[in-house]
């Protein structure tokens, strides 16, 4: 009988951290895309795949990790020496980023990518592959010895509070949790020809709750550009504005980024115009033209 009870205070004990966990984290989805260059000599099409596939995460991750940084850790000041603070009271670091010889010259996403290091499936909950546009030319990438490029679209459910514990635990200035500060997003939309169509995809962004105003700073044809006060993460904005468009205005996803969204609207047949006359009608030769 004690043993009984024993085994079923073990069982408790294991029923209340997991509990304890779940309600811990925090996952928030993040599409991520994922580019891997292929050399002439080439890798198999499977392996490019993998690598694209293992981009896409860490992409997820660090845009996760963007969100979660305060305004002043992109405002460090550096001076004199590599590395060297202006003002020590700018930047913080813990004993354990001071071990890693940590640079604040370096740009944020370098700084970012030694802090969370090279395993993206450590924050990662659960993925899904959105789309697999399988291995092209060479479109994103600027490297004379790559070929072709393998580029895959990942939707990622990143566990948000794994990030935040870790780029806490090598000092770097965050928002505080529960936060949303109101960012700007400048979202690009390319295939766009008509302004009806821009209104229509502006009224779709502006339907999001997290947005908060959809400004147009450049008009042209086939691209547009607004400037989104929201505090909906691009990922967010992405999947809300699929989920209100209708199916035949599909988009492809061609950059995804902090503070930045371009999108490529897919064409569509164009509608007929009632004032407009293609054929023109024909001219009676039976009869005297009369002008």
């Amino acid at each position: 009988m004690p043993r009984v009870r024993e085994l079923a205070l073990v069982a408790l004990s294991a029923l209340v951290a997991l509990l304890a966990t779940s309600a811990a984290a925090e996952v928030r989805r993040f599409e991520g895309v994922g580019v891997f260059g292929v050399a002439a000599d080439g890798q198999s099409v499977q392996e490019g795949r993998d690598q694209a596939l293992r981009l896409a995460l860490r992409d997820a991750v660090q845009r996760a990790a963007l969100d979660l940084l305060a305004p002043e850790a992109f405002e460090v000041a550096v001076g004199g020496e590599e590395g060297t603070v202006a003002d020590d009271s700018q930047l913080k670091l813990s004993p354990a980023a001071q071990d890693e010889s940590w640079v604040v010259s370096d740009p944020i996403e370098v700084q970012l990518d030694r802090a969370l290091g090279p395993q993206p499936l450590d924050y990662v909950d659960r993925y899904s592959t959105l789309e697999d546009r399988g291995q092209r030319p060479v479109l994103f990438l600027d490297d004379p010895e790559i070929t072709s490029e393998y580029v895959l679209v990942a939707e990622v459910y990143v566990d948000t509070e794994r990030v935040r514990q870790r780029l806490s635990g090598v000092g770097m200035a965050l928002v505080p949790a529960g936060e949303l500060p109101q960012l700007p997003l400048r979202v690009e939309l390319l295939g766009l020809s008509r302004f009806d169509e821009f209104a229509s995809v502006q009224q779709a962004l502006l339907a999001d709750p997290g947005v908060i105003s959809a400004v147009p700073i450049e008009m042209a044809r086939d691209r547009a550009v607004l400037i989104l006060e929201t505090t909906s993460v691009s990922d967010t904005v992405t999947k809300g504005l699929r989920e209100r468009l209708p199916e035949a205005w599909a988009f492809e996803l061609l950059e995804i980024g902090h503070g930045h969204l371009k999108l490529q609207f897919a064409a569509r047949p164009p509608e007929t115009d009632p004032m407009s006359n293609p054929d023109p009608p024909e001219i009676d030769t039976t009869r005297r033209n009369r002008y």
